[in-house]
């Protein structure tokens, strides 16, 4: 297992087998997956990141506004400065936005996001809906 930051954010890497990202919400921290971390890690290369002002990694954006588009944005630079070209990514709440950001099916890349703006999640009936495709070109 190794912790470090990139990209101002921190992170705990632990290496074995398929990457898989995992991303909090709002008020917690990457040990908010330590229930399950435990089940994953023998199985796959787990990165959980700390979200800025969150854990270990600072608030500091040069005085913007941190939307779900510039957290993306930085957990895309924290996953290139890993070198994880494809990885599994899960999110909790708002960690789940992000991941839906950098979810393929999106095609969001970072200036594809600033133009068309985050995924949009609407839950009806009581169970998740899908976000609506084709806002963007798919990555290349």
């Amino acid at each position: 297992m190794t912790a470090g930051h990139a990209g101002q954010l921190a992170f705990e890497r632990r290496e074995e087998g398929p990457p898989v990202v995992l991303s909090h919400g709002i008020g917690h921290d990457r040990h908010g997956w330590d229930p399950v971390t435990d089940r994953l890690a023998p199985h796959h290369e787990l990165v959980l990141v700390d979200l800025p002002g969150h854990g270990g990694s600072p608030l500091s954006h040069g005085g913007g506004p941190l939307g779900v588009i510039e957290l993306t944005d930085r957990v895309e630079r924290l996953l290139d400065d890993l070198h994880l070209a494809s990885p599994l990514i899960a999110g909790n709440s708002l960690g789940g936005a992000i991941a839906l950001e950098l979810a393929p099916g999106t095609g969001c890349s970072s200036a594809a996001r600033r133009a068309c703006g985050p995924a949009q999640v609407r839950v009806g009936g009581g169970r998740a809906v899908r976000p609506r495709a084709g806002r963007c070109q798919p990555r290349r």
